[in-house]
């Protein structure tokens, strides 16, 4: 995943905010342990930081804390156009593991990040790579939120996380339940099979075959849209992605042959000039 930002942002600013984030998860920091069958996180108290240029790129794992990598590109970047591989410019390779193929011998960072200046385009982008024990997608949003304001000298409008530690297994019965276990096994094959990462790599790859991109909405059709939905919405939360799934769903059924049952939702937004990392003055 990734941001784009104009010009360029101050390394030492986004070095202490990213610090002081790393404060509010310190979970993010650590590394997966296992240990007879039990999974625990060591968490490790120190940042890497490193500049690198194109030619000049580290591979492998990293043996220190949360790499924050920086670079400069003149590489061209299509912001319109998903590739089939994320840019190897944009985001160092990173190994893809599945929890219960590791060993104990595993060292790689759970939370990854690379910012790159492209000066050709005066532009910005910060890409990331994450395990998903960290979190899901909201708090990754939370994690960029609290960095943002950090960086931009501000307070987070919301709360530092909290975290709890379960004597036994949390009582979720949709989790718990054998049958939710069956049924996301059917959509989760990569895990269930545990592919050869070359095999899964070219599976993923390959969807992009069977997947028509459709793009350029602007922000304002996006709200149109939103704002015509939710007049219809008895709760009033429909959100913009919402508006925009159903609008390209029930538009194109009515012209295919055969209609869309499944969708993957792929989305780059462009910050404006006055949000994120970009402070207002």
């Amino acid at each position: 995943m990734s941001m784009t930002f104009p010009g360029p942002l101050d390394k030492d600013g986004l070095v202490a905010a990213y610090e002081e984030t790393l404060r509010v998860f310190p979970h993010a920091t650590g590394r997966l342990r296992r240990k007879r069958n039990d999974w625990t996180v060591g968490v490790l108290p120190y940042l890497q930081v490193s500049s690198i240029s194109d030619l000049t790129m580290k591979l492998g794992p990293s043996t220190r804390g949360v790499p924050l990598t920086f670079a400069t590109t003149s590489k061209p970047w299509d912001h319109y156009q998903y590739p089939a591989e994320y840019p190897v410019h944009l985001m160092d390779p990173v190994a893809i593991n599945f929890t219960c193929a590791l060993d104990t011998a595993y060292d790689e960072p759970m939370l990854r990040y690379k910012v790159t200046y492209c000066p050709t385009s005066n532009e910005t982008i910060i890409a990331w790579s994450s395990c998903h024990l960290i979190g899901d997608g909201s708090i990754i949003y939370h994690f960029h939120h609290i960095w943002s304001q950090a960086y931009q000298g501000k307070k987070p409008l919301f709360g530092p996380p909290m975290y709890e530690r379960y004597c036994t297994a949390p009582a979720d019965e949709h989790v718990n339940n054998p049958d939710t276990a069956g049924f996301l096994a059917n959509y989760l094959s990569h895990i269930k099979t545990l592919y050869p990462m070359e095999e899964w790599v070219r599976k993923v790859t390959a969807t992009l075959a069977s997947t028509v991109q459709v793009d350029l909405f602007t922000a304002r059709q996006i709200q149109q849209l939103r704002l015509v939905t939710g007049f219809s919405s008895a709760s009033g939360a429909t959100s913009a992605q919402d508006a925009l799934s159903a609008y390209l769903i029930t538009t194109l059924n009515r012209v295919l042959d055969v209609p869309i049952t499944r969708v993957s939702s792929i989305l780059e937004v462009r910050i404006s000039l006055f949000s994120s990392f970009s402070p207002q003055d």
